[in-house]
C-alpha cells in the first residue's frame, strides 16, 4: 500500500497539568495514519512538542513514565497497552499526571 493511499485519524490532544508547560502547547491537533499504536502517536508528541515534553513522559528507556495517565476517547489505558492498541478512528486523547500526595 502506498502511503498517499492510507487514510488518516484526527487526535484532539490535550495536556493537563506540569505537561502542559513542557509541550508548550496544552492543546493541539494531529493528523496521524490510521492503525498507528498509540505509543507511535507519543513518540510523534515527542518529534513535535520537543526534548523537554520526551522527559516528562517517558523515562531513560523509553517506557512510560509511571504517574502519566493516558486517555483514548474515554478509555484510561494502561502502560501495557499503548504499544498495541491501535488508533482507528477520529478522537481525544488526553495525558494527565497522576497527582501525588500525603
Amino acid at each position: 500500500m502506498n502511503t498517499a493511499d492510507r487514510q488518516t485519524v484526527h487526535l484532539q490532544v490535550k495536556l493537563f497539568g506540569h505537561l502542559k508547560q513542557t509541550g508548550q502547547m496544552p492543546n493541539l491537533a494531529l493528523d496521524i495514519f490510521a492503525g498507528s499504536t498509540v505509543s507511535a502517536v507519543l513518540w510523534e508528541l515527542v518529534r513535535i512538542l520537543g526534548e523537554d515534553f520526551r522527559r516528562a513522559i517517558f523515562d531513560g528507556a523509553g517506557n512510560l513514565h509511571g504517574g502519566i495517565e493516558v486517555v483514548l476517547n474515554e478509555e484510561h489505558l494502561p502502560a501495557r497497552k499503548i504499544a498495541v492498541l491501535t488508533v482507528q478512528q477520529d478522537g481525544n486523547l488526553y495525558l494527565v499526571p497522576m497527582i501525588e500526595g500525603g
